[in-house]
């Protein structure tokens, strides 16, 4: 194999660097608690592989005569290469697939094709790459080498399948590969380019590389966060305070309580709020009549079926005060001689804020 270096695809990248529009696709899964999401489908590169300009681009060439960007979509004896989608195509492991996404390098020696997708990011609860690559079945000849990997904003390069002397080599005699790689950590949180490429090695006959999935999934992070862990109110009265969420994941999240004990109400200004509007003010609401006791109150952040984080607080509900009064006489006895007068003193002491007539 002729060793190929990064000079070609690092030009790509600058090629296109001014280009930075956010493709966001939906999302899939749950948990519960401050901690990371379950595995979500993040982008599926075969199916942005039509897209915009500012969303992916396609390059041919071969490292002596340079690169020329290609449109999407073939047609498939372009002898410049192509990447185009193929339906109810059979590959070199007899199985027929619904939909492919083909890959032809330039028709020439050590030809090559380039895709570089814009503005992946990549989660804070990490990512991974699951990618299947297989030639159309017929194209006996077909022998390539394969490169997935990110981009960071310094142009530094994560390479997932392949390395930076040297494609996956893949050949028509073995099989369909498969693989399923970790993003590093030092790339969680961060938006790259993701790059995918195909090296025809010393020639391009029948290098029909074709892909039946090529997708990103992630583990988003949210934390529920409140000003207040324990609060006390008593029967009657109200209270609030402030929560806010962090983290990363995208959606809408709508608050909610449980655990709220009867006669009690738990109400949030505004009630739905994201990572772009992370505030909300929580009011606790007790009744004359609301049981009292202590308890353990949940909120809740949700957006279902994807994402949930919880946080406890304590609240104590105590018994508002019941009006009453004493009486108090003085003096407290006398003596009296019959046909005399005694004179006693009578004062009322409210209690409670008892401001009731006695008679």
């Amino acid at each position: 194999m002729r060793s190929i270096g990064l000079i070609g695809i690092i030009f790509l990248l600058l090629a296109a660097s001014a280009f930075t529009s956010m493709y966001t696709l939906p999302v899939a899964g749950s948990f519960a608690g401050m901690a990371t999401s379950s595995e979500l489908m993040l982008y599926n590169f075969v199916e942005l592989a039509d897209e915009s300009e500012d969303v992916v681009r396609w390059w041919t060439g071969d490292p002596d005569n340079g690169y020329s960007l290609i449109s999407f979509g073939g047609p498939d004896n372009d002898p410049n290469g192509f990447a185009m989608y193929k339906t109810d195509i059979k590959l070199n492991d007899g199985i027929k697939y619904s939909k492919v996404l083909e890959t032809h390098p330039k028709w020439v020696d050590h030809g090559e094709i380039v895709a570089n997708y814009y503005n992946i990011y990549i989660p804070k609860g990490g990512a991974k790459l699951h990618a299947k690559v297989g030639f159309i079945q017929g194209g006996t000849a077909g022998d390539a080498y394969v490169y997935l990997y990110l981009v960071d904003e310094h142009h530094n390069y994560y390479f997932l399948v392949g390395s930076s002397s040297a494609g996956d080599h893949i050949t028509y005699s073995g099989g369909v590969k498969t693989y399923s790689v970790s993003v590093p950590s030092s790339l969680w949180g961060k938006t790259c380019t993701f790059g995918l490429r195909v090296y025809a090695g010393s020639s391009s006959a029948q290098d029909w590389v074709a892909w039946p999935y090529v997708y990103l999934t992630g583990k988003y992070v949210l934390n529920l966060a409140s000003d207040e862990t324990s609060v006390e109110i008593v029967q009657g009265e109200s209270t609030s305070f402030q929560i806010h969420i962090s983290g990363d994941y995208p959606g809408p999240l709508t608050l909610s309580a449980s655990g709220v004990p009867a006669g009690v109400q738990v109400s949030f200004s505004p009630s739905t709020v994201s990572r772009f509007s992370p505030d909300s003010v929580v009011t606790i609401t007790a009744a004359d009549d609301a049981e009292t006791g202590t308890f353990n109150i949940v909120l809740k952040a949700k957006h279902s079926p994807d994402m949930l984080a919880t946080k406890t607080i304590t609240l104590k509900v105590s018994p508002k005060a019941h009006p009453d009064f004493t009486i108090d006489v003085s003096p407290s006895s006398t003596s009296i001689s019959r046909g005399d007068v005694a004179t006693f003193s009578i004062s009322i002491n409210p209690l409670e804020g008892f401001n009731q007539p006695v008679s």
